[in-house]
């Protein structure tokens, strides 16, 4: 019996363009008839309406060559451009997973030796050579992979991703921020690239139990105690009497997070004054913190 083996992608034959998606010929037909209608048109009107058709084909025709050769990612420029379709589409409608290929060649170009990767596919990055930590939304094969990103540095997200299409609500709010901002490059006109300093926050949820459950992920499955704090705040803000979040902060103390399980202790104490727990923790907390001080 044969061994199981990864699937790894063929590399594409050189000056062989690769077929066009499913997706991409409804749209890619209709461009052709489209110029063919108004070809035709262009015998049976005076002047002046004949120049404005030529004006308009010419500019269709240059925003299809924009999207090439990535037809499925075309959108007009009131749509924003193949860049920003993945705000109206996601998955299949608009990338396959396959610029991985586009990816390595931008670090390539720009030297760049790392990003963090967030990215939707089934493609192994590293047969193309990119060396990259794994984030949450990565394919199955790299799940006990995923870890805290390396910041300040690139995060790299697939649209589909930066869409939430597939993520749980709370890996949703953690990229939630990202549509936002403005990024550093985008590769194949779907993935986005950002340079990052530090995690960007994100708007309040309608649910605050999702906060909860983002700050428990990080804090105990991603191992990122440093962000963690952000969301039990925000979570805590609102519940300020939950008793199991409070035994969160002394995880936070316990790891070494001090200064940011003094100041979730002190946020409770000051939102629920008769909470006898947070204001024992919070000495606690207080004379290890004088303590670390003292032998440092």
């Amino acid at each position: 019996m044969r061994a199981n083996r990864m699937h790894r992608p063929a590399r594409p034959q050189e000056g062989v363009a690769p077929p066009l998606p499913s997706g991409a010929r409804p749209r890619t037909i209709a461009a052709v008839l489209a110029s063919f209608v108004c070809a035709f048109t262009l015998f049976e009107i005076g002047a002046f309406p004949r120049l404005s058709l030529v004006v308009l084909v010419v500019l269709s025709t240059i925003e299809v060559v924009r999207a090439y050769p990535r037809p499925l990612t075309f959108f007009n420029t009131f749509a924003g451009g193949p860049e920003n379709g993945f705000r109206y589409l996601a998955d299949s409608n608009l990338a396959w997973g396959g610029d991985l290929m586009a990816l390595k060649s931008w670090m390539d170009a720009e030297q760049v030796g790392h990003v963090n990767l967030a990215y939707f596919g089934t493609a192994d990055p590293a047969y193309y050579g990119i060396n990259c930590t794994y984030l949450p939304g990565s394919p199955t094969f790299a799940i006990d992979l995923i870890s805290k990103p390396r910041l300040p540095g690139y995060v790299a997200i697939s649209p589909t991703i930066l869409a939430g299409v597939y993520l749980e609500p709370q890996w949703r709010l953690c990229y939630s921020a990202f549509s936002k901002l403005e990024p550093a490059a985008v590769v194949g006109n779907t993935m986005r690239i950002y340079w990052v300093d530090s995690w960007p926050e994100n708007a309040t949820p309608a649910d605050p139990n999702v906060e909860r459950t983002l700050a428990d992920a990080l804090l105990f499955g991603m191992k990122w105690p440093a962000l963690a704090p952000r969301h039990y705040r925000a979570y805590l803000a609102r519940h300020p009497a939950d008793a199991d979040v409070l035994t969160r902060m002394v995880a936070l103390a316990e790891s070494g997070q001090l200064a940011e399980a003094i100041d979730l202790f002190t946020r409770v104490t000051e939102l629920a004054p008769g909470n006898v727990n947070a204001t024992l923790n919070l000495e606690k907390a207080r004379r290890r913190a004088a303590l670390t001080s003292v032998e440092n």
